[in-house]
């Protein structure tokens, strides 16, 4: 009985941290592109808006998109040519964003 205990308390912790750490997940598409969820840090996320327009045309000095405003603030997050080159080819790209009361988030995009 306790490594049946033991199991289920490993898998629970295990399946907290996965759930806890989760980011990236297109949460919606859009007419111009798709939105990403971040992390969850001090019990929120935000979430960005990934433009098909600088996927398809990386600026030289790369983009930064200001995101959603949860709790009175809004971070942003910057992605370099190289990144949205990495993006649209289907890779995936992590970045953090500003700190914004004293906390940051991060992000995995992915191209869905």
């Amino acid at each position: 009985m306790k490594r049946r205990k033991f199991l289920v308390a490993v898998l629970s912790l295990s399946l907290a941290a996965a759930v806890g750490c989760s980011s990236g997940t297109p949460t919606s598409a859009t007419t111009n592109g798709f939105h990403v969820q971040s992390t969850a840090t001090n019990a929120h996320s935000h979430s960005v808006t990934i433009l098909d327009a600088d996927l398809a045309n990386p600026p030289a000095a790369g983009v930064t998109y200001t995101s959603s405003a949860t709790e009175g603030h809004s971070h942003t997050l910057s992605l370099t040519q190289a990144e949205l080159v990495t993006i649209q080819g289907g890779g995936s790209v992590t970045e953090n964003s500003s700190q914004s009361f004293s906390h940051f988030h991060t992000w995995t995009i992915i191209k869905p």
